[in-house]
């Protein structure tokens, strides 16, 4: 049986494993022999995955689907769209010369007053027909830098940080810990960082370094120390699963846990979500799947739960071709809502047999 490697954003449904898929620590995610499915594309996503051995084939091809390409652009033409991607690209052209500073110092407090206020500005006005998801969604056309990365990060971390009520001064602190939480990969050789394979026992022990560099950083830097331990922990689980240190739960400080929300999230989702096809809602269906023994209970629970109802009265397809309204959102089931297909009301959370395919 022939084979090859397939990066998992180069996935799409329908593909065959010729291995089985394990995580990085060892667990078995997906048997071979089993077909892609956006679900496991998505929990690839989630456990970091960087690529897998599919069945070669001799023909087909990954070829963005007419409707997805249409709904993309109508977001990429809208003024709401232009706005957003300027202030991003500001942003993030502001997060490069502030990482420089820190590694060779010269770091002052009018530097980050700066790019807090002009990342503030990403959340101003934007309540149109597009909202900030769908904003944030569209950018996946950036190259998947450090830089834009971390930017995304931070936007999501503020997201969460307002859900959970965050104090302002809080909000500010965990936007700059957003930003910086990866500074420490800027001393991973590229040869690790860029690769499109599995890394090597000795690669990934030398990638996970990348938490103790960025906080040797930052203290060197003289930063706010919870920032700091953001960039020690982003990768630390509840279950005591993580990385550098293997803490749990109780040891993991608060902005750590929501960085690390954030970040899973960026990951999941850094394929650009219309063109590939990968509903939101497969992502919030993995994270409820797994995720609420990795990260903070009643965290994952107000991000899910937020997300899910940025999607209320959507038009969506489902798997079986039929389209309608997200009317509610299942708080017991976010990731199967109730849908209104002309006058039939279907409860996705009965009907395990149809899905959400897209957003429409």
């Amino acid at each position: 049986m022939a084979k090859r490697r397939v990066k998992t954003n180069d996935l799409t449904a329908g593909m065959i494993l010729a291995d089985d898929v394990y995580s990085m620590t060892d667990q078995l995610l997906v048997p071979k022999n089993t077909i892609v499915s956006e679900r496991i594309i998505a929990k690839f996503r989630f456990y970091s995955v960087p690529a897998v051995n599919i069945v070669e084939v001799t023909e087909g091809a990954n070829i963005e689907s007419e409707e997805d390409a249409h709904l993309s652009e109508l977001v990429k033409k809208s003024e709401e769209y232009k706005d957003f991607r300027k202030d991003f690209t500001v942003v993030t052209k502001e997060l490069d010369e502030i990482m420089g500073k820190v590694i060779v110092g010269g770091l002052k407090q009018d530097d980050l007053q700066s790019i807090v206020r002009n990342e503030m500005t990403l959340f101003a006005k934007r309540e149109g027909k597009y909202g900030l998801m769908d904003m944030f969604h569209n950018m996946r056309e950036m190259s998947d830098t450090v830089f834009t990365h971390s930017v995304n990060v931070s936007i999501v971390s503020i997201m969460l940080g307002r859900w959970l009520k965050l104090s302002k001064e809080e909000l500010e602190i965990l936007a700059v810990a957003g930003l910086l939480h990866d500074i420490g990969k800027t001393e991973i050789p590229d040869t690790i960082l860029n690769k499109p394979y599995k890394l090597t026992d000795k690669e990934y022990e030398t990638m996970k370094t990348h938490a103790l560099k960025g906080y040797t950083l930052l203290t060197n830097a003289k930063m706010d120390e919870r920032i700091c331990e953001v960039a020690l922990n982003h990768h630390e689980r509840c279950d005591g699963s993580g990385y550098p240190s293997g803490i749990d739960g109780e040891k993991i400080p608060k902005l750590a846990k929501i960085v690390a929300i954030a970040d899973v999230y960026d990951a999941m989702t850094a394929e650009r979500v219309y063109r590939d096809s990968i509903c939101p809602f497969e992502v919030i269906a993995e994270f409820e799947n797994n995720g609420l023994y990795l990260f903070e209970a009643p965290y994952i629970m107000t991000f899910l739960t937020n997300i899910a109802n940025t999607y209320n009265h959507s038009a969506v397809r489902l798997s079986d071709g039929r389209e309608g309204e997200v009317i509610m959102i299942n708080k017991f089931n976010l990731s199967r809502p109730v849908v209104k297909v002309g006058e039939e009301y279907i409860d996705l959370s009965k009907e395990k047999a149809c899905k959400i395919q897209t957003i429409i």
